[in-house]
């Protein structure tokens, strides 16, 4: 669903909530500018959205197919696409590398958590449920943390949890020991989650962000207490 609101300054954004996205029609004020037309260019934007959405989501699909029968080092990007019947060239259209792949379906898959925990500010129900889906798909997971590209996941795992913080707590109230303290702390976390997965995930999921809960440094603990 798309929604058009109009800014103060008289200038018409259009809105796509879904994707949080927005573009401004530049010079077009909302008093000459037809509704329809911003309806049209929204839903023309949105097709191009969904269709790119749907090209990822194939290529994904296709490159689990391909872990079902190969480690995932063994796999190319010729391999994944003539599974999803596209070229070569296509791949790199939507993906800079088998890396950037990894981690949009590690961001798919844990998107709902992320919003969840934005609306609830439950630490520990937001990110609990992110391990239980992750354990859900273990062994992708295992699988892809043995993959040398470059960052690797466990980097990639790092900076998104790091700048989850970031925007959870307001750049502005970041202190250097703050800053410290959460580099500390997610360095440690994403650490144990490695940890975790190769060793096939034998912690239960709700106990594991129990412990992790508990073990915040106090200076990260009161932006997470309920």
């Amino acid at each position: 669903m798309s929604i058009i609101r109009y800014s103060d300054d008289g200038l018409l954004p259009l809105v796509l909530l879904k994707y949080k996205q927005s573009i401004r029609i530049s010079g077009c004020r909302k008093n000459d500018f037809p509704v329809v037309l911003c309806e049209a260019i929204v839903g023309e934007f949105m097709v191009k959205m969904k269709k790119a959405d749907l090209t990822k989501r194939l290529i994904a699909e296709s490159l689990e197919k391909c872990l079902k029968t190969k480690r995932l080092e063994k796999i190319s990007v010729t391999e994944i696409m003539r599974m999803a019947n596209m070229t070569r060239q296509m791949f790199y259209h939507y993906f800079q590398d088998i890396n950037a792949l990894i981690y949009w379906i590690h961001l798919q898959r844990i998107e709902a958590y992320t919003e969840e925990f934005y609306e609830s500010k439950d630490f520990v129900e937001a990110f609990g449920n992110a391990l239980e889906e992750m354990y859900r798909y273990k062994e992708f997971y295992k699988n892809i943390i043995t993959y040398e590209g470059y960052p690797s996941f466990s980097d990639l795992l790092f900076d998104q949890m790091y700048s989850e913080t970031i925007i959870h707590i307001g750049e502005k109230r970041i202190t250097e020991e703050l800053k410290f303290a959460m580099r500390m702390y997610w360095h440690g976390v994403t650490d144990m989650m490695i940890e975790w997965i190769r060793s096939d995930m034998k912690i239960k999921p709700r106990v594991l962000v129990q412990y992790f809960y508990d073990n915040l440094p106090r200076t990260l603990i009161r932006y997470y207490e309920k």
